[in-house]
């Protein structure tokens, strides 16, 4: 919806009549993809995040990921790693302080993690009892997108503190 403000307002401007709807529309998409770019690589959106960490309504998106990964029965699962027994298996404290068995034979990490004792992640597999089989491995929050209660020690980031 703003963007097609900003198209009719840049459009009614003294000179924006000259311009086509695909140059002003292409032009503006371009300036905040590079605005975002340089924001993120400045770092700027991990202190907007720290910012707002306060906030009701961000607290309550905090709150919503954890509740959508904290459903091991539909094959989500998400917490830290306490311990690695072997290349294939590890143990994991959920965000209730349940101790899962983690098993990874055949599962794909992605961006480039590999099992670490303190690391927050999210898994997609399957629950069996106290186990889950883990299909996928993913940081907790996205690949430099450290989020609220960063703990600068360790990779992954996340909201979850010991």
């Amino acid at each position: 919806m703003g963007a097609v403000l900003a198209l009719v307002d840049f459009r009614a401007t003294g000179r924006g009549y000259r311009y086509s709807w695909l140059k002003i529309g292409l032009s503006l998409t371009v300036v905040v993809l590079l605005v975002g770019f340089l924001v993120n690589y400045w770092g700027l959106s991990q202190r907007l995040d720290s910012a707002f960490s306060a906030s009701p309504a961000y607290q309550n998106r905090s709150m919503y990921m954890i509740q959508v990964w904290q459903n091991p029965d539909n094959g989500l699962l998400a917490g830290k790693i306490v311990a690695i027994q072997d290349n294939n298996n590890f143990s994991l404290r959920d965000f209730d302080g349940k101790i899962w068995s983690i098993e990874t034979s055949g599962t794909i990490w992605r961006h480039g993690l590999a099992p670490e004792v303190g690391l927050q992640i999210k898994i997609i597999g399957s629950a069996k009892g106290d186990s889950f089989i883990a299909q996928e491995v993913r940081p907790w929050m996205g690949p430099g997108n450290c989020g609220m209660m960063q703990e600068e020690s360790v990779r992954g980031c996340g909201m979850m503190q010991q």
